[in-house]
């Protein structure tokens, strides 16, 4: 063991002296693949806005509408793009749908019910819901357009794999604008039910449970806008670069950032845990006056609730290793006793 110990030293030291410097190169994202078809059926009498980036089809009393869309891809696409570092490959087709069962009728794939869009990367298809039919309060269509131009983008430089389901929502929920207050409000509700997921988790995939699946989302989307505020919009297209070129996350991470995975998820989660309050007060700074004062109330109840939960999981933690450290002490061979000889 002493000899050995100088050894692994060595050898230690020269893997952390070798592999930074060769995680600092950054590839390139991958050509793209043929494009497989895919056919959609229009309805009979629709109307195609054409455009410089996308198509949009939809109902023809509503060019107004198309118009707007295909311009505003055509501005949005090439920024995002160039944004995220990525190429902006071919023309897409954005389908506007009239209702509900026509918006999951006209797709290839099975839609979730509450899905406001959706994008299929390779072919080049995004498919949203008129104005009419969505939510009172949804976002504005402009952003689901974006959050669903995100997805072709980051599905086709991962082509053929399927990018980290933490990376892609992460990507288009940042760069579409929609981590709000709204974000931090779901990952600190998240925070007082249940501990946060590490970014290893994370990367392993999404839970299936609803509460789960919105925690993990929201953690996607504030690790993004982390990265993006602390490090800058390179580490973020380095990072996904290195992902869609075939590393590891914690490869990709440390040519990003500089740092191991375990190093950035300790520098995110300490930013989180210094309680819920700060990450509030940042979201209603930073829209008007209504959102202070309306939540100031709020914000102390949630420090309250937050740290009254952190006590009581110190309680559990000390109840358990009493009890453990007792049916140890119960079970634990007596040297008194026969057959009790101790190995060391």
């Amino acid at each position: 063991m002493n000899v050995l110990r100088p050894l692994l030293t060595l050898l230690l030291a020269v893997f952390l002296t070798v592999v930074p410097a060769k995680a600092q190169e950054i590839r390139a994202a991958p050509e793209y693949p043929a494009l497989p078809e895919l056919l959609v059926d229009v309805p009979t009498g629709w109307a195609t806005a054409g455009g410089i980036v996308a198509d949009v089809h939809g109902a023809a009393d509503r060019t107004t509408l198309l118009t707007h869309l295909s311009r505003h891809a055509a501005e949005s696409a090439p920024r995002l793009a160039s944004e995220l570092g990525l190429p902006l490959g071919s023309r897409i087709d954005v389908y506007v749908a009239e209702s509900e069962g026509q918006f999951h009728a006209l797709q290839p794939g099975a839609a979730p019910d509450w899905a406001d869009g959706t994008a299929y990367p390779l072919p080049g298809k995004i498919f949203l819901r008129r104005p009419g039919i969505r939510p009172a309060g949804a976002a504005p269509l402009e952003q689901v357009l974006d959050h669903e131009l995100v997805h072709v983008l980051v599905g086709r430089a991962f082509a053929p794999h399927q990018p980290p389901r933490w990376l892609q929502e992460g990507l288009a929920r940042v760069y579409a604008g929609e981590h709000s207050p709204d974000t931090i409000r779901e990952l600190s509700r998240g925070m007082l039910e249940r501990e946060l997921y590490t970014l290893e988790a994370l990367d392993r995939g999404f839970p299936r449970d609803a509460a789960g699946a919105k925690l993990a989302y929201a953690q996607s989307s504030d690790l993004i806008a982390f990265l993006r505020a602390e490090y800058g919009e390179d580490a973020v297209r380095t990072l996904t670069r290195e992902m869609a070129a075939g590393a590891g996350i914690h490869r990709a991470v440390r040519s990003a950032t500089g740092l191991w995975l375990p190093e950035l998820d300790k520098q995110w989660r300490d930013r989180i845990d210094r309680g819920p309050a700060p990450l509030w007060l940042t979201g209603f700074l930073a829209e008007d006056g209504f959102w202070f004062l309306t939540g100031a109330l709020a914000v102390v109840a949630l420090g309250v609730a937050f740290r009254r939960r952190r006590r009581q999981l110190a309680d559990y933690r000390r109840e358990e290793e009493e009890r453990d450290a007792l049916i140890w002490s119960l079970l634990r061979p007596r040297a008194d006793l026969p057959g009790s000889d101790v190995i060391h």
